[in-house]
């Protein structure tokens, strides 16, 4: 599996121990049960090994990896299934996070604009029975601009004698700002 920030197919740094090949975290999909397959519910039956989540430990640590591995698809059915049979002072709040990366793959694949594709998206979790869903569009626009600042600040710092530790932006932050 590749790596989301590495260019190569493997990556140098991915080492797996046994525990971390047999680690993975099996998404079943509710399509299963009803026999159809589309492309959705292909990629939804795929399985997480843990190990390719942490190969090049730049976005999961080994805390997340906990959290992720708790936190799949079909632990979000069971409670959908639980909050639809108990009482709802028994309901647990189900919280979806929607990172603006995402929006336009939902966008494309049903011609739709990207704000429509978000109201649609938000409105299907909601008919779920999701109870929050949050948008992270302006975590990721305060991300940006707080890196915009760090570069300032550090820019205005720099002398020959006290070098600055070096910043790093990706391309998508700078393209995000213009």
């Amino acid at each position: 599996m590749k790596c989301e920030h590495c260019t190569r197919k493997e990556c140098s740094k991915k080492t797996k121990t046994d525990d971390q090949e047999n680690a993975s975290v099996e998404v079943p999909s509710p399509a299963q049960e009803n026999g159809e397959k589309g492309e959705f519910h292909k990629l939804a039956d795929a399985k997480i090994f843990l190990s390719d989540c942490l190969a090049c430990d730049s976005c999961v640590t080994a805390e997340e990896g906990v959290q992720v591995s708790q936190q799949n698809a079909k632990d979000f059915f069971r409670v959908l299934n639980l909050n639809k049979k108990c009482d709802t002072s028994k309901h647990k709040v189900l919280a979806v996070s929607v990172c603006p990366h995402s929006l336009p793959y939902f966008a494309a694949k049903f011609s739709l604009s990207v704000p429509d594709a978000s109201r649609r998206l938000c409105g299907f979790l909601k008919s779920l029975g999701v109870h929050y869903v949050f948008d992270m569009t302006i975590a990721a626009d305060f991300s940006i601009l707080e890196s915009q600042k760090e570069f300032v600040r550090r820019y205005h710092q720099h002398s020959e004698e006290e070098p600055t530790l070096p910043i790093y932006v990706t391309l998508e932050d700078v393209f995000a700002t213009t």
